[in-house]
């Protein structure tokens, strides 16, 4: 039945045979099978010429009925005057794999400026500055350029130079860099905005800086500072952690006396984060953008990403237009404001949909690749680097497969056995840094322990930090508040206790080691369960350089009384913690009792 109702090519003498092979080996498993239900074990051997006899005899006479019905199949099909070079035959079947859709990206994605990694032999010379950046650069020790600021500080000077002598409405075109972490991005946008707004006259805003975070914002705004000294720039830092709004306001600005609703800028540089912008874009009477000339978004993916309190459509209503809507000829010839925006970070986001928001006006990437840029002339080769996120060549990568209750063991085996010092180990809460740094702490009494989150106010926060990279604290755990662009010296190892959900927070937290040409180690402990993930999503970005760090079995043996005794001290010092927050928060409401009734 099986053979007369489907449609079969026609076959050879040597298939026929093939068919009747495999037939006989099908009714001798359906043989056995029955054995093996009816108990039959016994006799085995005796049985088994008569069974053999048996299947001989019904494949022949399969074979011969197959026979039969194949030459009837085909003088029918004859007879007919079927084609078969059209049909599909059933049974012969080719599967192939699926080709990879290729995402269409625009030209300027798909074909970006290629900058090298190599940070080992640097020779790029400086380009023409003014003499008081020169002055900067010398007392900094700045003798020669990393690559990426060899190739975005002329560009960035080149569009300065054109909107400047242009008569009519030039507009910049904007820039986007996409570069490892420590490769001097910072830099890269400082040296050329200085160099652009140091013959101003009149002290206006005219560069914002937006960054996620506040640490970040005060390590940009003292770059900044560095490179503005023996010039008339001013540059202020606000981001809310310094001091009430109040403050600020009067740092930035100041009422001209006689003249009603007139105010004067004190500053030309701002940096700050979204949240706090939008306070000062609400409450501060008088803040004014309207003669903006850079907007950098550093960090640019997590800004993007946040919009915390939609800080971009806050500036749009400031300014009185729509920077960041739809490009035409009638927008630019309707725009007021003429200002470039100059996007950076290790793990910019190259999804249409998201840079879109930002509407960027004929933008030019600069993304970085591990070969020399003259290395090939094929034009697209540049495709081969969209989407990946490059990492510092001087970084090396391990992981260690253990189980979560073990993770502080290994780290303690880390500090103690192998010695490892100045250590950064990042957590996923603040409440989960703490914790592990008083446990480490217990293990490992001879060594300082650290830890930083946003559970610590700003100075407490400063005062880690400073310490830490004075030497004096062995160990800093901390939540994923450093991951983001902050330089601290200084740090040799980094260990992800939980191996980050996405890809480009293990690029983050691995940037803070490795920077600036030094080398570095990256360690990530995972679970049995989280290693396929993990080894994944480093295969998606062409990771393939991680290997495993093995720790031996007996280290959990000889410390687990000790890591018992240490989780027993955690746990009576957490108990304490809480009974002393709850008898705070008493007093405090007997104190609010007594004076509602007097």
């Amino acid at each position: 039945i099986m053979f007369i109702n489907r449609y079969t090519s026609s076959k050879t003498d040597t298939e026929k045979v093939s068919d009747a092979d495999h037939f006989k080996k099908f009714f001798k498993k359906i043989r056995k099978r029955q054995q093996k239900k009816q108990g039959l074990d016994a006799n085995l051997s005796a049985k088994k010429a008569k069974l053999e006899v048996k299947e001989g005899d019904d494949t022949e006479n399969i074979g011969l009925n197959l026979q039969k019905d194949l030459s009837v199949k085909n003088s029918l099909l004859a007879s007919d005057g079927a084609s078969t070079e059209n049909f599909t035959i059933i049974g012969d079947h080719s599967f192939s794999k699926n080709n990879k859709v290729k995402a269409v990206l625009p030209r300027w994605l798909s074909h970006p400026e290629l900058i090298q990694t190599d940070l080992t032999k640097i020779s790029c010379p400086i380009p023409d500055l003014n003499c008081k950046i020169m002055l900067n650069l010398k007392e900094k020790n700045v003798t020669n350029f990393f690559p990426v600021q060899q190739a975005v500080i002329p560009c960035i000077m080149k569009q300065t130079q054109r909107t400047s002598l242009s008569t009519y409405n030039y507009t910049s075109r904007d820039i986007c860099v996409s570069s490892p972490t420590g490769s001097g991005k910072t830099l890269a946008y400082v040296l050329p905005i200085v160099q652009g707004l140091i013959n101003r006259l009149v002290p206006r805003i005219r560069c914002l800086v937006v960054v996620p975070v506040q640490e970040l914002a005060e390590q940009v705004a003292n770059v900044f500072r560095n490179y503005t000294k023996g010039t008339s720039l001013r540059v202020v830092s606000v981001t809310g952690g310094k001091g009430p709004i109040q403050a600020e306001q009067e740092w930035l600005l100041k009422k001209i006396k006689g003249v009603e609703d007139t105010y004067e800028s004190l500053v030309d540089i701002v940096v700050t984060t979204p949240g706090r912008l939008v306070e000062h874009l609400q409450k501060t009477e008088g803040f004014n953008l309207r003669n903006l000339k850079y907007l950098v978004i550093d960090e640019a993916d997590r800004v993007i990403d946040g919009i915390q309190n939609d800080w971009l459509f806050y500036l749009e209503k400031h300014l009185g237009q729509e920077i960041f809507s739809s490009l035409s000829l009638n927008y630019l010839r309707k725009r007021k404001t003429l200002f470039q925006k100059l996007l950076f970070s290790a793990t910019l986001s190259q999804d249409p949909e998201k840079l879109k928001k930002l509407n960027l006006f004929q933008p030019i990437l600069f993304t970085s690749t591990d070969k020399n840029k003259g290395a090939s002339d094929d034009k697209e080769e540049g495709t081969v680097y969209v989407g990946k996120f490059t990492m510092p060549r001087e970084l090396e990568e391990y992981y260690t497969v253990v189980e979560s209750y073990f993770k502080p063991i290994v780290i303690a085996e880390l500090l103690s056995g192998y010695r490892w010092r100045r250590v950064l180990c990042f957590c996923k809460s603040a409440a989960e840094a703490n914790r592990l740094s008083k446990l480490i702490s217990f293990l490992c009494p001879t060594l300082k322990i650290g830890d930083m989150s946003s559970l610590l106010q700003r100075t407490a926060r400063n005062l880690v930090l400073q310490q830490f990279s004075n030497g004096e604290i062995d160990m800093l755990v901390s939540s994923d508040v450093m991951a983001r662009g902050i330089d601290i010296p200084q740090v040799h190892y980094v260990i992800s206790y939980d191996p980050p959900k996405y890809l480009r927070g293990y690029v983050h937290r691995a940037g803070r080691t490795g920077r600036a040409g030094m080398k570095g180690t990256v360690l990530t402990l995972t679970t049995p369960s989280q290693i396929i993930p993990f080894t994944q999503k480093l295969k998606e970005a062409n990771r393939t350089n991680v290997n495993e760090l093995k720790m031996d079995a007996k280290i959990f043996e000889d410390r687990a009384t000790r890591f018992k005794k240490a989780l027993k001290k955690l746990k009576l010092q957490s108990e304490e913690s809480e009974e002393n927050v709850y008898l705070k928060k008493s007093r405090e409401l007997r104190k609010k009792r007594k004076k509602f009734r007097s």
